[in-house]
């Protein structure tokens, strides 16, 4: 970090090649090519730190705000279909937003795995 009492408050990888999103104490998202070891795009996110903001890659327009706790959000991630964000937050409530739409093909497999365990129940029924 840049300046003293500065600090990294949360890092997620970016699945599209190798980005590392960083989270500072300064309410900045920094978009870091790890191969390249180079900042590539500072965003001011937000001051409230009750909230958070959804951001299009690649070009890294602010999308959306989300807003619902009243205490700083601590933890986030995204459902494996890529559909749903869960927050944990100092309020001690965890939320989960609907922000996406399904991969039209993990719906699918999800249906296929789905119709799987019903007719296994039902073979155990008979």
């Amino acid at each position: 970090m840049e300046q003293p009492g500065e600090y990294v408050s949360s890092v997620a990888w970016i699945k599209e090649g190798n980005y590392l999103a960083v989270g500072t104490s300064r309410a900045e998202v920094q978009l870091w090519d790890v191969q390249q070891q180079k900042r590539l795009q500072n965003m001011t996110s937000h001051s409230a730190r009750n909230q958070l903001v959804i951001w299009k890659y690649p070009t890294m327009a602010k999308v959306a705000e989300l807003k619902g706790h009243t205490s700083q959000v601590l933890s986030l991630t995204m459902s494996p279909d890529g559909a749903t964000v869960a927050s944990a937050a100092a309020d001690e409530t965890l939320r989960l937003w609907r922000c996406f739409e399904l991969d039209p093909a993990w719906q699918w497999e999800r249906e296929k795995a789905s119709a799987a365990k019903s007719s296994l129940i039902h073979q155990g029924i008979s």
